[in-house]
């Protein structure tokens, strides 16, 4: 993973694949990819369908939240698809704000 910032958390693969088993074990068979390297979050795909993002930085971690509310309210308004959250994710002690997963 490459570092964007100094406050940033470590973020591995191990980590992110710890993350889905502990709290979505559902998803604990699909395969990790990569999704690109982002400036606030990291993504990755674990399968074909989904998309798991995580912020790098206490401060963009409150755009969890936004994103969960605000996403399902203007999907229906909006003539194309956008993220649909499937699930939201807790920290823990390896990382400690809210993620989300998205379809």
């Amino acid at each position: 993973m490459v570092s964007l910032h100094t406050d940033e958390v470590n973020l591995g693969e191990k980590t992110v694949r710890r993350l889905i088993n502990h709290q979505f074990p559902a998803w604990e068979h699909l395969a990790l990819s990569p999704a690109g390297e982002r400036t606030d979050n990291r993504t990755l795909r674990p399968g074909d369908g989904l998309v798991v993002r995580l912020p790098r930085t206490s401060g963009t971690a409150a755009d969890v939240a936004k994103e969960q509310t605000w996403l399902p309210r203007l999907a229906a308004h909006l003539p194309l698809s956008i993220p649909e959250p499937v699930a939201i994710g807790r920290p823990d002690e390896s990382y400690p704000f809210p993620w989300s997963v998205y379809r």
